[in-house]
């Protein structure tokens, strides 16, 4: 199961870009995401429904503050990558840097806030990452 969840985010990540490459420029960016969250909702509503064998307000009753924000970053991330997009990044190099400076961020916040452990592989493979997206800027 674990590899199937990364291939679903990697399946998404691909067309996630490459939707949000597509967006006419002629349309107001905020209309695009009414859209996208009105069937991303929809969607939401059905897998669950499927999946879910307890009641969705019983659900939210045990949600806390980080849904409501996760749904702010997410509108702002969006709109960043649209708008990024239409101001001249190239659709095969804006996520790979994006990415990359997130990791370089999340890194040790995971180690300070989240207790996470690394290697020195693992931080040997970050600098290799980081120094290959700085080379693909270039």
């Amino acid at each position: 199961m674990k590899y199937i969840t990364l291939i679903i985010i990697i399946m998404s990540g691909v067309f996630y870009q490459i939707f949000s490459k597509s967006i006419p420029s002629t349309v107001n960016p905020f209309a695009s995401l009414i859209v996208t969250y009105t069937v991303a909702l929809i969607m939401a509503f059905i897998l669950y429904f499927l999946t879910s064998k307890v009641s969705i307000f019983e659900e939210i009753k045990n949600l806390n503050s980080s849904s409501i924000l996760l749904g702010v970053v997410i509108c702002f991330y969006e709109l960043g990558f649209v708008l990024a997009y239409r101001n001249g990044f190239h659709i095969s190099n804006l996520s790979p840097i994006a990415n990359v400076f997130i990791m370089l961020i999340l890194v040790p916040i995971g180690f300070i806030f989240f207790k996470e452990h690394t290697t020195y592989t693992h931080i040997l493979g970050l600098i290799i990452a980081a120094t290959g997206i700085l080379i693909a800027m270039k």
